[in-house]
Order: structure tokens, then sequence, then C-alpha cells
């Protein structure tokens, strides 16, 4: 079943990251073929083809064949060695496992409910299609890039139009798997990254690799994970690219890229920007980001001239030495394997790329003398890419022309590979983002079927203006429109002008009714809630009322007899007082009495202590009193003398100015100047010098001079105190 396999592939993820050990973490894979193969000999090319048959996994004999001792040593195979020849047998295994199997059996049912769902809007007779074989034939191969991963593998699987609607329904279930975030992305997460784990161990030939392998090596990264490197993509897929580049740092590996793929991403922001001023079609990923998110746009346009420093600051390495290598390699050998080898790399929509991809290969290939890599160790150089399918058909190319000899190492990794590298290389610990290719992935091909279904609307040009808003309303609405692509189960091809208005209405009921739902669910959820603090305050209040009746009870006790005891000890005290002040009351009744005279003396003079110093106290405080009010006295008249003088005196001065005139017109330029204007403004000049200027130029001297003579004569202390005087009142 596959659901075992699926199983298996959990197991292995778990036992890795458990104990570490990756041949321990892939006994669980080999078991079932160990046990269905009991008592035979082990054939590396058989057993190869059983991997392959039981979960789809490319495995070379060479790798087997290195893979049988350490089978046999953890009791899966037996050895019989003779005098000239060195043999393994399989031995009998018992493969009940204790784990809930039954979890993986409900995934596929959830799979198949859910597709069912989908296509039977579309076809009525679904019996030849087998859902569970579907499903893992698009687990593996969605991590895939976003263009190919739309179409279909070979084999048994379904093609054409039922291909696509199942990859759209295998997509859509699991974006719901991770928005409910579940079991369910638990199992798929633990299934796919043991899928990749597998792949990835399988394909090596020295599985065991060390943290320093890893030091010094180049790892040349193309420019779609450039942008999830600066945050222009999903969540899932920015995660991974920066948890991948931050680990290859860590590690002491070279993180860096071309000029023709700097170039390229600038090209892309460019072209993009471009694009959505346009409100073109969305033909890039980057495209479907900014349509996405309006609000940064502002963010990407400011980026594209800041796109090397902005990846210096996540760890690159931009010297020339680094990015300016592969397009400067001129030899010839290389430059005829960049030909040759970009018309086996399939269609391109931009051509440049193509080429920058061919060109990126020859150099990786041409940086490691046109061989393979039997290890990782050895290896100088990695092009790390997003696209599966062009690392597939350029390592298929290099066995094939005789470059590369199986099943040794191409120095070519897809990014879902590359992230399982090191997570094997940190031994199983730590984050394991692998399995973020595959829903990112499913993000992308839903939203690349979305964008095909924007174009539903040339087919509403015939439809009453009245409805036609409301369907263009439901295109703009994510929400809407993925009720309307379910409905066509992602295949824009099925909806023409004449099935159109059905095809909304039926989606416009499914809306309705899933806002009717959430709505109920909103309320019942709110009730609950307000239900559940209700009674959470009611207990409370409760408890709280229990609890002081249990306190009153007890304290009202406890203080009954600590009053009683407090009585008690009073009354046995009075007791003592009144036995001793008996026995001692004759011989200190003499003292006493001489005591109390001593005391009516001493009060007596107390009283004639305290008499004569009021009297002392208030002849001071009069004499106080007088001081300051002579003080005063003293200071406005020093203050009005003062003021009386420089009056005076200013208008003495204003007098003579007075005299100044003249007798017969001044003629100038601006005007003339007349003698009873003179007159007139001397006059002025008086009046203001004797009203203003005494107060603004001497007022604060003077008061400070009266001050300073009322100080001579009663001190300091009662001058500091005196209020001041304004000069021209």
């Amino acid at each position: 079943m596959y659901s075992k396999h699926l199983f298996h592939f959990a197991m292995i993820h778990e036992e890795f990251g458990r104990s570490g050990d990756i041949f321990r973490g892939l006994m669980p894979l080999f078991a079932p073929i160990v046990a269905q193969n009991s008592g035979k000999y082990f054939s590396s090319e058989n057993f190869c083809n059983q991997v392959d048959t039981f979960y789809g996994i490319k495995m070379h004999p060479f790798v087997a064949e290195d893979f049988a001792p350490k089978m046999a040593e953890f009791g899966l195979l037996e050895e019989h060695v003779t005098e000239h020849l060195r043999q393994y047998k399989y031995k009998t295994i018992d493969t009940t496992d204790k784990s809930n199997e039954e979890e993986f059996e409900g995934l596929f049912i959830r799979f198949k409910e859910f597709a069912l769902k989908l296509l039977s809007r579309l076809k009525s007779d679904l019996s030849d299609v087998d859902f569970d074989s579907e499903f893992m034939s698009r687990l593996a191969r969605y991590g895939l890039d976003t263009e190919d991963s739309a179409t279909n593998g070979d084999g048994e699987n379904q093609s054409g139009q039922l291909g696509q609607e199942l990859d759209y329904a295998f997509a859509r279930f699991v974006e719901n798997v991770y928005l409910e975030s579940g079991r369910d992305q638990t199992l798929l997460e633990e299934a796919f990254s043991g899928a990749v784990l597998a792949e990835v161990v399988l394909s090596l030939r020295e599985p065991s690799i060390d943290k320093k392998d890893i030091h010094g090596k180049c790892f040349y990264i193309d420019a779609p994970i450039l942008i999830n490197l600066l945050g222009f993509s999903d969540d899932y897929s920015i995660t991974c690219s920066r948890t991948i580049a931050e680990q290859i740092v860590e590690l002491g590996g070279v993180l860096t890229t071309t000029d023709f793929y700097l170039e390229e991403l600038r090209t892309i922001i460019r072209n993009s920007l471009e694009n959505y001023r346009n409100r073109g079609p969305r033909r890039s990923n980057l495209d479907s980001y900014l349509f996405q998110n309006p609000g940064k746009v502002a963010e990407v346009r400011a980026c594209q001239n800041r796109v090397s420093s902005l990846l210096e600051s996540k760890g690159f390495s931009l010297g020339n030495q680094y990015v300016g290598v592969a397009s400067k390699e001129s030899s010839q050998r290389a430059v005829s394997l960049k030909n040759s080898l970009m018309p086996h790399l399939g269609h391109y929509r931009i051509h440049d790329s193509l080429e920058h991809d061919a060109l990126m290969i020859s150099y990786v290939v041409s940086h490691h003398g046109f061989d393979s890599i039997q290890n990782v160790a050895e290896s100088k150089s990695f092009f790390v890419t997003k696209n599966s399918r062009l690392v597939q058909r350029a390592s298929t190319y290099l066995y094939n022309a005789g470059i590369f000899n199986k099943p040794d190492l191409a120095p070519m990794l897809t990014e879902k590979n590359l992230a399982m590298l090191l997570w094997i290389i940190a031994g199983g610990k730590g984050k394991d983002v692998s399995s973020l290719v595959l829903v990112s992935n499913c993000n992308r091909v839903v939203q690349h079927r979305r964008n095909l279904f924007e174009g539903i609307r040339e087919f509403l040009s015939s439809v009453d203006p009245e409805k036609r808003a409301l369907y263009e309303g439901m295109i703009t609405d994510d929400r809407a429109l993925y009720f309307l692509m379910d409905e066509a189960c992602g295949d824009f091809e099925t909806i023409s002008p004449e099935n159109v208005t059905s095809v909304f209405e039926r989606a416009m009921i499914k809306v309705t009714e899933r806002v009717e739902e959430d709505a109920k669910q909103d309320y019942e959820k709110a009730l609950r809630a307000i239900r559940a603090e209700s009674q959470s305050e009611i207990e409370k209040i409760q408890n709280e009322l229990d609890k002081i009746r249990g306190m009153s009870e007890v304290e009202t006790s406890k203080a009954r007899k600590e009053q009683l005891l407090e009585d008690q000890i009073e009354l046995d005290k009075m007791k003592r007082e009144l036995i001793d002040s008996s026995l001692e009351n004759r011989s200190l009744h003499g003292d006493l009495s001489k005591k109390s005279e001593e005391l009516d003396k001493l009060k007596a003079r107390i009283s004639e202590i305290e008499f004569s110093f009021e009297k002392i106290k208030q002849a001071a405080d009069d004499e106080r009193q007088t001081n300051i009010d002579n003080a005063r006295q003293m200071f406005a008249r020093t203050e009005y003398y003062s003021k009386i003088f420089l009056s005076l005196l200013f208008a003495v001065l204003a007098y003579y100015l007075t005299h100044v005139a003249i007798d017969e017109p001044i003629d100038t330029p601006v005007v003339v100047i007349k003698p009873l204007f003179v007159q007139w403004l001397t006059a002025l000049i008086t009046f203001i010098t004797t009203l203003y200027f005494p107060e603004i130029i001497f007022g604060r001297v003077v008061r400070a001079a009266a001050k300073f003579a009322v100080s001579l004569r009663y001190g300091r202390k009662i001058a500091r105190n005196l209020p001041g005087s304004d000069f021209n009142g």
C-alpha cells in the first residue's frame, strides 16, 4: 500500500533526526524489501529495481553494494564468506510496526475525498483513477520548478486534462492541510522530507558527509533563489532560501552568484515593475508577488539599484573572483559544452535565461576538469537552482555524453536537495526546511492557475451589466476566486462564453454557503467564549466567597482564642502587680510623698522659665517688626527721592535739547525738514525720556542702592525680604 511507503519515509526522517546515523535512518526503508526476499541471495541490481518499484527512487547498483555491509550490520542481511567469494543473504525479519500507520491511510482517504469533491463537478465516472498512486507521484514530483510541476510524469499516472485537474486538486489539498496546521501537516512534512532524504542519500556513493567538507566550496545561486533571498516571494520560499544561505555561511562555504544572474535579477525586477505599472499579465513569480502585495512595490523599486549590497548583507561574496569567473570561461571545450547542452535543457520563455543556465553548468563542469565527483569532499563548486527539471535534464545529458559516470555526483543541486544535504551534515539536528519546497510549489501552482483565471473577464462582455459587476468583484476577491477555480477544478479551458454564467452562479452559491458557515462558526465560537468566560467569572466569584467565608470563620475563631489568651495573661499580670504593690506599698509611700513635693517645685520653676521666655520672644518679635516697618519706609523714601532726582535730571537734559532748533527748513533729496517738526520731535523725546528712561536704565540700580542702604542699618536679612518697586509707579 502507498500509505506504507509514506509511513516508511516518515520513519526515515524520524529515525535520522533522533539518531543522526544515516544508515540507521534508511533501515526502515529497506525492511519491506528484505522481508519480501527472505532467504534469497542479495543482488545489487535486483535490490535497486525493487527500491525503484517500491518508492520510485533511482539507486545505482554500486551504491547498493556499498550499503550491503551496513545492512548486514543492522541485521537485514546475513553475510556468507567462502574462500573466494563474499555473499549476502536476506534475513527473515519482523516488519510489524508498532507505530500508527492508520494515520497515513487516513491521509490518502482525505485526499481522495477532497479530489472527488472537485473532480465530480466536471466528470461523472472516476472509477479508473487510482488516487493513492496519483497522490504519491505528485508528492514526489512537487519538488520541481513551478512551470514544469503542473505537467505530469511518466508511467501509469493520469495525463492530459484529467492529470492537470489532479495536479490542481493535490496543490489545493496541500494548501488546505497547511492552513489547518494539524496532524496531517506533520505527516506530510515527515513523509516528504523522508523521501528527499532517501533520494539524496541513495544518490551518493559515500553518504557520510562532514561539516568541514563544505568549507571553502563555492555555491553559485541562480536568479529565482536570489529573489527569494531579497524577500519578494511567498513566506515558505523566503524561509527555505534564507535558511539554506545562513547554513552555507555558518559551515564556511562561499555563498555567491554570477554577474549575469545579478543582471538577470535586475532585469526581472525592472520588467515586473513595468508590467505592474501597465497592469499587464502575470508572467513571472515576481509579477504575481507585486499584484498580491501592492504595498511592496516601493520596496522592490528601491532594491533594484541595491541588489549587490543587499545580497552582501546576507553573507554573499561578490568579488570579481567569484561573480565574473563563469562569464569569462572561454575554453573551447566549455563553450562547446554550453552550446551542445542548451537544446537539451527544455523550453525557456526567455532565451537569455537558457543561455545563463547552460553557461553556469558548463563552468561548474569545467571547474571539476569535466569529470563527475565521487563525494562532496572532492568538489570545488556547485550550481544551486530551484529548477529540478533543469538539474535532471542536464545530469542526463552529462551522463549520456560520457562526461560524468554513474553514480558519481554532478555539481548541480536543487534547492530542496541542498537543504536536505545541509541537514544531513548537521546530523539531523536543527531546522529541516526541505519540506517547505512542497508547500511553496503547491502555492505557486495554484497561483499560476489563478493568474490564468484573470482572463475570464473576456467572457463577461455579453453578461448583464449588473451581474458583470458582481462577477468582476468575485475575480478580484481571492477567496471568491478560489471557489470559482474549484468549480472549474483549476482548468481555465473548461470555461467558455456559453457556461461562464453557470460557473459563476455555482461559485456564488458556494461563497454564500461558506460565508454563512463561517458566520455561524464565528457566532458559536464567540458564544462559547462568552459562556466560558461567564462561567469562569462565576466560579471565580464563588471561590472567592467560599474563601472569604472560610477565612472569616477561621479568623473569628482564632481571634477569639487569642483575645481570651491575652485577657488571661493580663489578668495574671494584674494579680502579680497587685501582690507586689501590696508588699512594697508601705516602703514606697514615704518616697512617693517626697518625690511629689520635688515634682511640684520643678513644675513651678518650669512655669517661671516659660513665662520669661515668652516675654523675651515677644520683645524680639516686636523689635523685628519695628525694624521691618522702618526698613520699608526707608526703602520707599530712598527709591522715591532717587526717582525725583533722576526725573529732574532727565527733564533738564531734555529741556536743553529743546533749544536745538533750526531757523530755516533743510532740503534733502528725500524729504524737507521744517523747524516746527524739529520742535515737536524734541518735545516728544523729552516726554519719552522723562517717562520711561529712568526706569529702563536706572530702575534696578536705584532699587539695589536703596536695599543696600537699608541693609547697612537694619541688616541683610531684613533687606533681602523687601519688595521691589516700580520706578514709574
